[in-house]
């Protein structure tokens, strides 16, 4: 018997999604600011206010440490900050 059964397919299947998840944060703080000609200041204003949220637009690279560098993901900023535009002129 194979040891590749339909049970362990779907347990792959979100395991590959968890993993290309956590692959699209890879920006650092300096890194996106230059990507969005904004200044790192205003990306840490921008989480402070609640535009960017933990877990959708950024997280702390590794685990347990303390003040831990925060990776961001630049196509959920980029969606986030569209989205704000798109209600503030309107």
């Amino acid at each position: 018997m194979d040891c590749f059964s339909f049970g362990n397919f779907w347990l792959l299947l979100l395991l590959r999604a968890t993993l290309w998840k956590l692959m699209t944060f890879n920006l650092t703080t300096l890194e996106a600011a230059e990507v969005f000609r904004i200044s790192a200041t205003t990306l840490r204003r921008l989480r402070k206010d609640g535009v960017l949220k933990p877990g959708i637009h950024f997280r702390a690279m590794g685990a347990g440490t303390v003040r831990s560098p925060i990776i961001w993901d630049g196509e959920a900023i980029d969606a986030a900050l569209t989205n704000r535009s798109r209600r503030t002129l309107k």
